[in-house]
């Protein structure tokens, strides 16, 4: 008998080849496994959510800033007090450069008077618009994200501009106080120079308000406010269009290529594991003729 073997020479298996077959497939594990940054891509996300919280709070900084700008250059900044024997009246100078007036008749004179003697609308209502304005714009400029930089030194120099303008006040008042007391002390001495019996009981005094002191610390906070926003927000003016450049967090050591884990010794080439057929020739079961060759 030729063919001994009652099983037919099953041999050649029909079956896929498991020395081909890797169980373990390389190409679809590389491309998933090792790459954490492509799923959902987070990294661009967070610097761009930093960028507008930062924004929106200079902007809202800068808004409330000019609101308080209007409010404390309502009040007096600076007043002068009259006395006159019993009687007192007040002379009061807001930011807008208005004056507000209490005056005793004969003493005085008329708020009219006063207001073109005293009074600076003028410059005040320039100064005022101008801070309130460079502000707002600032604001707007911050709350858009355009040109941020200039934005922060346009609030600096508004409140330069609030700090000189309160400053100006309390130095120009003072010497107008010391003037309207020099005077009076003339006044004084010519009554009683003269011997006149008329008891002349005026007294002048004043100085800057409670306000005046609120402007200027709400000034220099705009100034410092300016300030911080730079230093520490000076690296994200110069645009968000690349917030991954700061230590690069989307490319960080290139996980998805460390070690290549897709691969992983590649098993299918390692001793030929997945060709076991091919040691001995043992995989070959229906050819057991071909071992010391029995059957011939």
């Amino acid at each position: 008998m030729n063919n001994p073997n009652p099983y037919g020479q099953p041999g050649p298996n029909p079956g896929p080849n498991p020395g081909n077959q890797n169980p373990y497939p390389q190409q679809q594990p590389q491309g998933q496994f090792g790459q954490p940054n492509q799923f959902a891509q987070p990294g661009p996300q967070g610097p761009k959510g930093q960028s507008l919280q930062w924004n929106q709070i200079g902007a809202i900084v800068a808004g409330v800033a000019a609101l308080l700008v209007v409010l404390f250059s309502s009040f007096s900044w600076v007043a002068m007090e009259i006395t006159y024997n019993e009687n007192k009246g007040k002379v009061g100078l807001n930011g807008w450069g208005r004056v507000s007036a209490d005056v005793i008749q004969g003493t005085a004179g008329d708020p009219g008077k006063l207001e073109s003697e005293v009074g600076k609308s003028g410059l005040g209502l320039f100064f005022t618009i101008l801070v309130v304005g460079l502000l707002i714009a600032a604001a707007v400029m911050l709350w858009l994200k355009v040109q941020p930089r200039v934005a922060a030194f346009l609030g600096i120099g508004a409140g330069a501009l609030h700090l000189i303008w309160a400053v100006w006040n309390i130095v120009d008042f003072n010497g107008e106080l010391k003037e309207a007391k020099d005077a009076l002390e003339k006044q004084k001495a010519l009554y009683g120079n003269l011997g006149s019996s008329a008891q002349m009981d005026l007294n002048v005094d004043g100085g800057p308000q409670f306000w005046v002191f609120l402007t200027i610390l709400l000034a220099l906070a705009i100034i410092a406010a300016g300030v911080l926003v730079i230093v520490k927000f000076g690296n994200q003016m110069n645009g968000s269009a690349q917030p991954n450049q700061f230590g690069q967090p989307g490319q960080f050591g290139q996980p998805g290529q460390f070690g290549q884990p897709g691969q992983p010794g590649q098993p299918g080439q390692f001793g030929q594991p997945g060709q076991p057929n091919q040691f001995g020739q043992s995989g070959q079961p229906g050819q057991p003729n071909q071992y010391g060759q029995p059957g011939q």
